[in-house]
């Protein structure tokens, strides 16, 4: 990081980020203040962004203010502005919630470039800064605003959540002359503002000949929790596209929608399409009843399922029912050890490891003594991401003498991290 060449810095920020290691960090943070490559300054936003770490915010925050400040000057080239690192910036800045990010994006809205305007419409959103509304309000009407990135408009107001726009949204919804994509944004953002008045304009368009409206109307449907939404997604897991069927699975993924089972186990077995079938597992596990949990164990443990379906199953309990569906995983690995390839155990090692949970450590062990170098990697990054130390000496083990190189990389990431960590069993 220090007298490495530039391309060999993004190199290692790569397999960095790739690992999701984080013991260099301080490093990286200093870097990205000091390099003037924009690519270098670039791919560390991009990694910061994926961990939801905010510590270049000022970084970020320079290179968009220059921006906006150029423009305001009248400055329309490009010339010496890299537009990646720009975008990188925007899009950095409205993930981590930076305070006041909205007042720095609104000049790029304007912006002459539809990349970075697109961008700088996003973060607005993702500010949530609902005193911002009535100028995105006032920019769709707007005859001389771009209309390619009036859509974009049109998602941002959804993302605030901006309840003022409600009536307005509800209009493009139902006004068929609109072009669609109009339309189907509109959807969307009416499905995450949530208001009620808005089910009966969402559940009309589940009538229109248009395939991907009606699966815009299914998804936004799917954020209303009440029996008259339910009601209006149970009958879109029977319409002839999968990406209705598909957005209406998910959409009844919640416990109250324990009307769904019988016809949700339907589509998990029977559905022609694999992703509406896996759609309906990841519902059933969401649902989160002892019914539920029965079904998906069931499915996981059966030999004559297809592997996919067992697959989704293991990981859908693990991410949504894990305390409960322990005993039942536990006796999952029994069965499955030996077996090769070992598709279902890699599974279940690699959703475990996702928790990071230290009373997991027991699991974690046995994944180390693995024969599948996939089984053992997934072991050692579950001890590090759960800060277990009290498996520091199996790590150590493997660091020095595992015969698959993957293997002892990781080990050697993971001792770094879990000598960073507060102290655990």
């Amino acid at each position: 990081i220090q007298f490495g060449i530039d391309d060999e810095v993004l190199t290692l920020i790569g397999e960095l980020d790739r690992n999701r290691e984080t013991s260099l960090n301080a490093e990286l943070i200093e870097l990205a203040g000091a390099s003037a490559n924009p690519d270098v300054v670039r791919v560390l936003l991009e990694m910061f962004r994926s961990l939801e770490d905010d510590s270049l915010a000022a970084v970020a925050h320079g290179i968009v203010e220059r921006e906006g400040e150029a423009i305001q000057a009248g400055a329309a080239a490009r010339e010496g502005r890299p537009r990646s690192l720009l975008t990188a910036s925007i899009y950095y800045l409205g993930d981590v919630g930076e305070t006041d990010s909205a007042e720095l994006m609104l000049p790029l809205i304007d912006h002459d470039d539809a990349l970075v305007a697109t961008a700088a419409i996003a973060a607005v959103g993702e500010s949530g800064d609902g005193s911002h509304v009535e100028g995105l309000l006032a920019r769709i009407d707007d005859l001389a605003f771009p209309a390619e990135l009036k859509p974009e408009l049109l998602l941002a107001l959804g993302t605030i959540r901006a309840e003022g726009a409600v009536e307005r949204l509800e209009g493009v919804v139902a006004d068929t002359a609109n072009p669609r994509v109009w339309r189907m944004y509109a959807s969307d953002a009416l499905g995450k503002i949530g208001s009620n008045s808005s089910l009966p304009v969402l559940r009309e368009l589940l009538s229109e000949d248009d395939a991907q409206l009606r699966a815009y109307a299914a998804s936004a449907i799917g954020a209303f929790d009440s029996a008259d939404a339910s009601t209006a997604l149970i009958g879109g897991l029977r319409d002839g596209h999968w990406r209705v069927r598909e957005a209406s699975a998910r959409g009844l993924g919640r416990p109250s929608a324990s009307d769904a089972i019988p016809i949700l186990r339907y589509k998990a077995e029977r559905d022609p399409e694999e992703r509406v079938r896996l759609a309906a597992i990841d519902a059933l596990a969401r649902i989160g009843n002892a019914e539920t949990r029965t079904y998906l164990q069931q499915t996981a443990g059966e030999d004559a399922q297809p592997v996919t379906a067992r697959v989704h199953a293991v990981s859908s309990l693990i991410k949504h029912d894990l305390e409960g569906s322990l005993p039942f995983l536990k006796e999952l690995l029994d069965a499955e050890w030996s077996r090769s390839p070992p598709t279902l155990l890699v599974a279940i090692a690699r959703e475990l490891a996702g928790n990071a949970q230290p009373s997991l450590k027991p699991l974690f062990e046995r994944f180390l003594a693995s024969a599948h170098p996939g089984v053992r990697v997934y072991g050692v990054r579950g001890a590090a991401r759960g800060g277990i130390r009290g498996m520091r000496s199996a790590i150590e083990t493997l660091r020095a003498s595992d015969g698959v190189a993957a293997v002892r990389l990781e080990a050697e990431l993971a001792l770094q991290r879990i000598g960073q960590a507060p102290a655990s069993p």
